[in-house]
């Protein structure tokens, strides 16, 4: 189960498709002033091979994914789908977005919106209205919330599907809507009620427009001739999520299980990625013996979707997973290194996969570099270097800053460990870094931590910490827990690049941490009086994550052991999360 859940607004799962677009309009409305002018679209820029198959001749545009309720937009008769270019005589370019050309316009303006529908060139009057006079939610949420008024088409990615041609290539799902209209495996979808396909965005984009029982029309072409059928798309067939798993508990077998550690990333660094959604989860480590295994994913792929469900403000990763059954296939959608990327996988459990290998110390990668004084910088993370290590090696020096290792952006210091974690001692590593303003790069082979403390030496670094550390007597430790203030959590994120939630207001009974009987483990205790989607999360004093347990819709007594000395004493953080609620803890080990 993915290893961050994302903030859910009430106590039920609140449901909704959406695709990968960019929120910049939306974020932008977020921040402004009352009267700054709104539109009220999401909507993302498309590639260029997709612009000149659409036969676009701006190239710069931006495509709509969604109309915000009671919207200007809306009021002019935009559509999903509708490709914008420009506003009056203003066309956007390489640098210039929609939020761009709004900023020149204040609330109570008109402006001529200028778009594609279908292929056709048009132009529609828009009367820009003021912030208080909008009606959004962050995603227009159907009558109902549960997964019997969702629509589900029931297709997912076959290994033929090509993103540069028209045509998405399908296999189906037994029951669906796609399997009544006599689709089968292999076909390629052409059009979907008059939309070209061209990847699997528009499937989803297309999708989010209808609701059950909407007519659906399909083009598709199968052995060199092309077929159309209409039918009234339904819901998901009963096999996957149900309201009855969703009120009851489920034991770890019974739930569905994608096998990642990963983590949430803000807008700004979406933004700097070229991610067009702030909403995926950003793997830092697999599961072995997993359907993420399974899919060949790897630290820093951006998972955000899969089938035709897509992440947004309401839906998370988390949340999509639980629509499905162990043992169900799936198509999952990812980008990697600004590629997007469809794998097809099959669901296990976690009692099935097995926790990311660990390594001794003397197979353990070990760059040599720590955090530095003002280390987060827009060009990346600066570092003072660790004597005899590989970095020191390279001829890197305190102060430089790390801006790539082989070609994965380090934009936080979060980011360092899963570059390094990729590699075997002895891989090639090439580092992009800045030193005195400008842009260097250096290669070699990375070292262990062996070659830099050597074989016999103590642990010292918790950042690169492994198995093989000295038996603690847990009797002879002294534990003090601390609740943190509002204030010293979000000093804890600024610093550590963290997302943990601000409002420390989750009422936790019995908490106990204390030695278990045989003093070797720390036991954790605490009893939650209220039900809710519930993750406890512990984190070392340098931002990793060292302990994650996802209890699901929980309720009651929690009791866990915790085999967190392995990477040293120290100062820990202890996130409870439930619902929108959490207990955020210090734990200092001596």
């Amino acid at each position: 189960m993915m290893r961050q859940i994302k903030t859910m607004t009430v106590l039920l799962v609140l449901f909704c498709l959406s695709t990968p677009v960019l929120q910049a309009q939306i974020n932008w409305w977020n921040s402004s002033e009352e009267q700054k002018a709104f539109l009220g679209v999401e909507s993302g820029r498309i590639s260029k091979e997709k612009a000149e198959i659409l036969g676009y001749d701006n190239i710069y545009g931006q495509m709509i994914d969604r109309v915000v309720t009671n919207s200007a937009a809306e009021a002019a008769g935009l559509q999903p789908f509708d490709y914008l270019i420009g506003i009056d005589q203003e066309e956007m370019g390489w640098t210039t977005e929609l939020i761009d050309l709004l900023a020149n316009y204040s609330a109570d303006d008109q402006a001529t919106i200028h778009f594609y529908r279908k292929g056709k060139k048009q132009s529609v009057k828009v009367e820009l209205i003021p912030r208080e006079q909008q009606i959004f939610n962050g995603n227009i949420l159907r009558k109902n919330i549960f997964l019997d008024d969702e629509p589900f088409l029931g297709v997912s990615a076959s290994n033929d599907s090509n993103d540069e041609a028209l045509g998405v290539s399908v296999n189906i799902i037994e029951g669906s809507t796609a399997d009544d209209m006599g689709l089968r495996d292999g076909d390629v979808l052409e059009y979907i009620n008059g939309y070209a396909m061209i990847d699997w965005s528009d499937i989803s984009r297309a999708i989010n427009m209808l609701e059950v029982g909407s007519k659906i029309t399909i083009q598709y072409r199968r052995v060199g001739k092309t077929y159309t059928e209409t039918s009234a798309i339904k819901t998901r067939p009963s096999r996957g999520y149900s309201i009855r798993n969703f009120w009851t508990d489920e034991s770890e077998d019974e739930r569905p299980f994608l096998g990642v550690y990963s983590e949430l990333i803000s807008d700004e660094k979406a933004k700097k990625l070229g991610i067009d959604n702030p909403y995926g989860s950003s793997v830092t480590s697999v599961f072995r013996n997993s359907a993420a295994a399974q899919a060949g994913l790897q630290p820093f792929d951006y998972i955000y979707g899969i089938d035709e469900y897509r992440v947004g403000e309401n839906q998370d990763l988390t949340d999509i997973i639980r629509k499905y059954d162990v043992g169900e296939r799936a198509t999952l959608h990812f980008i990697r290194k600004g590629k997007s990327y469809s794998k097809n996988i099959t669901f296990g459990s976690r009692s099935e996969a097995r926790e990311p290998q660990e390594r001794s110390r003397c197979e353990d990668t070990f760059l040599g570099v720590q955090q530095s004084s003002g280390a987060q910088t827009d060009k990346g993370v600066r570092v003072s270097i660790v004597g005899k290590s590989t970095a020191a090696s390279l001829g890197l020096r305190d102060g430089d800053i790390i801006a790539s290792i082989n070609d994965y952006p380090t934009l936080e210091w979060s980011d360092i460990r899963p570059a390094v974690d990729m590699l075997s001692v002895g891989d090639p590593i090439a580092i992009g870094y800045f030193r005195g303003g400008q842009k260097r790069s250096v290669s070699g082979k990375i070292g262990s931590y062996c070659d830099t403390y050597g074989s016999g030496s103590i642990w010292n670094n918790n950042w690169f910490s492994r198995d093989e550390e000295p038996e603690v007597d847990l009797s002879d430790l002294e534990f003090k827990v601390d609740r943190l203030s509002n204030s010293a959590i979000k000093q804890l994120n600024d610093d550590l690049s963290l997302q943990l939630g601000t409002a420390n207001n989750l009422t936790v009974n019995n908490f106990q941490l204390s030695p278990d009987d045989q003093g070797a483990m720390l036991l954790l205790q605490f009893e939650l009086p209220e039900r809710g989607e519930t993750l406890v999360q512990i984190y070392n004093e340098v931002g990793r994550q060292v302990y994650t347990y996802d209890l699901g819709y929980f309720s009651g007594e929690f009791s866990d052991e915790l085999d967190i000395l392995q990477n040293g004493k120290g100062t820990y953080y202890l996130n409870i999360k439930q619902g929108t609620r959490s207990l955020i803890q210090s734990i200092s080990i001596k």
